[in-house]
């Protein structure tokens, strides 16, 4: 076979170019390209990806060489899915080879094309990629399908949007309809969205599959249906439900499973589509902790906890204030331990001071990071988690992101998690 790169693609009209490695162009399409290549060539980022091929004479035009039966050179090139393992205390993404079982670092910094917003690759787990093995990491990193969890759970595609679109727009609806005493907005960092609210609605979703409590149902004709608690409530405390119906495709590429469901809608147990279900059904919302765990951190733990100086000085970077990011390790510690006495005065007064917040299945603490020039103004949040017998302040959050978090367990105080 040839080698050789793609030199682009037009995900509109299905045609590319590839340059073979002799220093020629040979043009060709979507359906002579075999599936693995497919899916990286889908997103936009397949350019000087290398291919393996072989040419012949285009038909219509004999004079343009084609390239078929083309397929991603696996000599320089790696598959393989996300997964997440404890490194220094904390969930870490790794590239896993479906060839050698191999794991390999990842790092955003590291993917062809770089995210324009937030991206965390720990919501991606599973997730399949391709990628370029460097020693013990994961480099020129192409994510093939990098669908939050629910899309790739359930179709939430109308006649009007796509999947991804769908999904947001039904969340829009869930808010406006049900949930509008409920800001789901950042404050911090404003983004006229419902960031809060697809965060929750994500890790609910997981939750509630991880925990076998998505309720299934069946017609009389025999379709299925299924549908699960989302944990939220309509202004009169009336439950509110997600509901979905059973595809029929559950196909897979690139070991990919496609959505074995499709969504039908948010509502309470009103809904059309409830009769399809016994009304014993246990309708259990999702869970993060046994019953007896600890939800009050005593503030002589926070007073005795260790920190863990590296890593909260390599995170520093997440407090939004020029003054701290470019301070000195030394003078970024005594600030850490000013905020971390001043919170353990306010939990003495105020024990919600500390939230609980759910992270890597267990449930951790965040409390504030005070600037050093307005005490009352938190800028970011500390995590504190219990290792065997001891307390550590294991990282640094910003006020979105710990928002987020603590919004899978309640209704966060926003005395000072106000993002």
């Amino acid at each position: 076979m040839n080698t050789g790169a793609v030199k682009f693609f037009d995900t509109n009209r299905n045609f590319g170019v590839i340059e073979t490695n002799n220093g020629d162009e040979a043009i060709f399409f979507l359906n002579s390209v075999k599936p693995e290549l497919t899916a990286i060539l889908l997103t936009g980022n397949a350019k000087d990806e290398p291919v393996l091929f072989d040419l012949r004479s285009n038909n219509k035009k004999p004079d343009k060489i084609e390239a078929y039966n083309i397929n991603i050179d696996r000599t320089k090139r790696e598959l393989g899915h996300i997964v997440i393992r404890e490194r220094n205390g904390e969930p870490t993404p790794y590239a896993k080879s479906i060839t050698t079982d191999n794991e390999y670092y990842l790092s955003i910094s590291n993917l062809k094309v770089t995210p324009k917003t937030y991206f965390n690759l720990e919501n991606y787990e599973g997730v399949p990629l391709v990628f370029t093995v460097d020693g013990k990491c994961a480099k020129k990193i192409i994510l093939v399908d990098p669908k939050r969890y629910i899309l790739r759970f359930a179709d939430f595609a109308t006649r009007e949007y796509d999947s991804y679109n769908g999904y947001i727009e039904s969340l829009k609806f869930l808010a406006t309809k049900f949930c509008n005493d409920e800001n789901w907005d950042y404050i911090q960092n404003k983004t006229n969205s419902i960031p809060v609210l697809i965060s929750y609605m994500e890790q609910t979703c997981k939750r509630i599959v991880e925990q076998n409590k998505l309720v299934l149902g069946k017609s009389k004709a025999g379709q299925e249906y299924a549908y699960f608690n989302t944990g939220l409530a309509d202004k009169y405390q009336n439950e509110i439900f997600a509901f979905f119906t059973k595809l029929n495709n559950s196909n897979q590429q690139w070991g990919i499973k496609k959505p074995q469901w499709r969504f039908l809608e948010f509502n309470t147990n009103e809904s059309k589509y409830r009769k399809y279900f016994s009304g014993k059904t246990n309708t259990e919302t999702a869970s993060y902790f046994e019953p007896g765990t600890q939800l009050v951190l005593d503030s002589e733990y926070l007073k005795t906890a260790i920190p863990n100086w590296t890593h909260l000085n390599e995170r520093k970077s997440r407090i939004a204030v020029s003054d701290i990011q470019e301070m000195s390790e030394a003078d970024f510690r005594d600030a850490v331990a000013d905020s971390i006495d001043l919170a353990y005065k306010r939990i003495k007064r105020n024990y919600k001071t500390a939230i609980p917040h759910y992270y890597s299945h267990e449930i951790q603490f965040l409390v504030p990071f005070y600037s050093r020039k307005d005490r009352s103004k938190a800028l970011a949040a500390m995590v504190v988690k219990k290792e065997e017998s001891i307390y550590k302040i294991s990282t640094i959050l910003t006020l979105d992101q710990a928002y987020n978090n603590a919004r899978l367990l309640s209704k966060p105080d926003r005395e000072w998690l106000n993002p």
